[in-house]
């Protein structure tokens, strides 16, 4: 079996990974890091840098330059390493010494290690919804929205103007421990579990190249979505949200039944709050941490073919 190590870090893209040398391992080992199947820790979903986590292969891994989380297969993996900084920077400095990660990556990510505590005290709204809806159920049609703290009289939540749109039901992504890791933001606007971390173009035979506005919303749109210039019309369909980190990666959001928007920040959690721990009522406005530009909104339906 071979060990990796995971940055999570992105909401669209695989995550960044690196074979783990022995002295790193050593290392790691003598700080305690241990690769378990226990799935009961969770980051804190926000946008950008989580923490790394030690990843070990199920199967062989022919190749140690392999720099991309979706090439290795299935792994088990150690529980989140984050708010140790001195265990973080040595961790980054490997990935920057494998050239997993780019000058600009590296930068933010020592930024966001510094010296201090990480921000791990935003609470998920996930919880009280899942214990309401079974995770086996599929994704919420207009139907299966429970009334909970955002009803649909919230006035923090704009009208939904999406004739399908989907109930906010985080119990079916978050329960089974494979689906949530096996779907991103692309997946969940989409509202299909594709289990495939799907990628804009994909399905229509044609990833996008670049990461910027144009690129992926013109492979979004090979895939069937539609670019339009608000979400306030009332149509078939619901809607969606493009947003960019520049050079590194882009995230989607989308409207649910209640008019507020939510989203699935990589493998982490479904939620439906923003990076401050706010309500999500234009993806425009909120607290997107490193997706600094806004690209636009469009609208899709289960004809959506993506992969």
């Amino acid at each position: 079996m071979t060990k990796f190590v995971k940055i999570d870090i992105f909401a669209g893209r695989p995550n960044p990974v690196f074979a783990a040398s022995e002295d790193l391992l050593s290392f790691l080992h003598g700080a305690g890091v241990a690769v378990t199947t226990d799935e009961g820790d969770e980051s804190t979903g926000k946008l950008g840098y989580r923490g790394f986590r030690v990843l070990e292969t199920i199967s062989e891994i022919e190749s140690n330059s392999v720099t991309s989380e979706d090439l290795i297969g299935e792994y088990n993996q150690s529980r989140l390493i984050e708010s140790s900084p001195d265990l973080e920077r040595r961790l980054l400095d490997a990935a920057k010494e494998a050239s997993a990660i780019d000058d600009q990556l590296y930068g933010y990510i020592a930024d966001a290690i510094g010296g201090s505590t990480l921000d791990t005290g935003i609470a998920i709204d996930t919880a009280t919804d899942e214990s309401r809806q079974s995770n086996a159920s599929p994704p919420g049609g207009t139907g299966s929205q429970s009334v909970a703290s955002t009803s649909s009289g919230d006035p923090q939540c704009p009208p939904c103007g999406g004739a399908d749109a989907p109930g906010y039901n985080p119990g079916y992504w978050n329960g089974d421990s494979h689906r949530k890791a096996s779907n991103n933001c692309y997946a969940y606007a989409n509202n299909q579990a594709t289990n495939t971390f799907p990628q804009p173009g994909r399905g229509s035979g044609q990833v996008f190249t670049f990461i910027d506005c144009d690129d992926v919303r013109l492979a979004a749109e090979r895939d069937g979505l539609v670019t339009v210039g608000s979400f306030q019309a009332s149509r078939a369909g619901w809607y969606v949200a493009l947003v960019i980190w520049p050079g590194q990666d882009y995230h989607w959001y989308r409207q649910d039944t209640v008019g507020c928007w939510s989203h699935k920040p990589g493998s982490t959690s479904v939620r439906n709050l923003d990076n401050g721990g706010a309500q999500i009522s234009d993806p425009q406005l909120c607290d997107r941490g490193p997706y600094s530009i806004f690209c636009t909104y469009m609208v899709t339906d289960a004809s959506a073919i993506i992969s």
